[in-house]
């Protein structure tokens, strides 16, 4: 078996295991338990969208659910619910140093709403995991230096 074939089969047999204990085939940018996991998942995306990726890793990856174009919200949306997680609440601070994007995509998700951009979808479901619409600077400065 050719060195590639043996290096995808490996990442692939990764995937699975990430599936078995997240539920789906969507590996989050620099992901950190596994960051070569992620940049295969991402390289497979960009080689189908320019055709060349076999039919028969095309038909492997399909099988177990892959998908091909991955919605930034849901994934920064999968990341809030691990910091609300570790952290007790959602307020993750603009300039967050372990995922800056984090903290600024939660501040447009608040301005969004505000403008009326955010779906009632997203707003339901933000607040199922305890989103906080208005966060004063206060709780803030409260929440970080709790931590």
């Amino acid at each position: 078996m050719r060195r590639s074939v043996r290096q995808w089969m490996a990442r692939f047999g990764q995937l699975l295991r990430y599936k078995e204990e997240h539920g789906d085939c969507n590996v989050p940018q620099g992901f950190p338990e596994n960051p070569q996991l992620s940049a295969w998942v991402n390289h497979q995306r960009r080689i189908k969208k320019k055709n060349q990726l076999s039919d028969d890793r095309v038909s492997s990856l399909e099988r177990i659910g892959f998908c091909w174009e991955v919605n930034k919200w849901n994934e920064q949306y999968e990341q809030l619910k691990k910091y609300r997680a570790q952290r007790g609440n959602c307020n993750v601070p603009q300039g967050f140093p372990e995922n800056p994007q984090l903290g600024s995509w939660v501040h447009v998700q608040r301005t969004n709403k505000k403008k009326g951009k955010l779906s009632d979808e997203r707003i339901e479901r933000l607040e199922r995991i305890g989103f906080c619409w208005g966060v004063t600077t206060k709780t803030s400065w409260e929440n970080r230096y709790k931590e």
